[in-house]
């Protein structure tokens, strides 16, 4: 990325993420980066990257599609005081995509949208019912399995065989990622 774009992507996650006033925005740059510019100006940038997004983000989605594996994931956010979820794609590699998107919704509508057409890998997600009804092939996240595992066995602390299922998939997934280590 030259500097010209990093200054504009400096610029919007000042305004968008850290939420700081246009004034606040310019005073920043005036004294760390020596950089003087107007509220106008601000307004001028903040306006040409929300017209580069969209199309920037769109062209990463037929990416994410083509990649054998796909981890997608939501995550519950309120904006302006109301509920909605960051939704994150992620592919693994060297020419990884990561994409980030805000929804209101956090049904398996919005995956479809965000995905805008068929995903033929393996989706790797938690048990979320919005990717239920997707056609792909699904791997569940080893994190949130071990986690209701957890949760499993201190529901049923006295149950041996819960216990020893537990204790059982849980073999299964260390025995994997010491392959996957080995083999990568």
């Amino acid at each position: 990325m030259n500097r010209g774009a990093s200054g504009l992507c400096l610029i919007a996650y000042l305004r968008t993420t850290l939420h700081l006033p246009l004034a606040a925005i310019c005073c920043y740059l005036r004294s760390l980066h020596q950089l003087i510019l107007s509220v106008g100006s601000i307004q001028v940038i903040l306006h040409v990257v929300r017209q580069a997004v969209p199309p920037a983000v769109d062209a990463l989605k037929p990416q994410a599609r083509q990649s054998r594996i796909l981890h997608g994931d939501e995550t519950g956010w309120r904006k302006n005081g109301q509920n909605g979820s960051i939704w994150s794609f992620s592919t693994p590699g060297d020419d990884a995509v990561r994409s980030y998107e805000y929804d209101r919704s956090c049904v398996q509508t919005v995956m479809k949208r965000i995905l805008n057409g068929p995903f033929t890998g393996h989706l790797v997600s938690d048990c979320s019912v919005g990717y239920h009804d997707d056609p792909s092939k699904h791997q569940r996240c080893g994190v949130h399995l071990l986690r209701d595992l957890h949760v499993l066995k201190e529901a049923h602390p006295q149950d041996v065989t819960v216990q020893g299922w537990a204790q059982a998939v849980r073999a299964i997934h260390d025995t994997a990622k010491t392959w996957v280590a080995a083999h990568a």
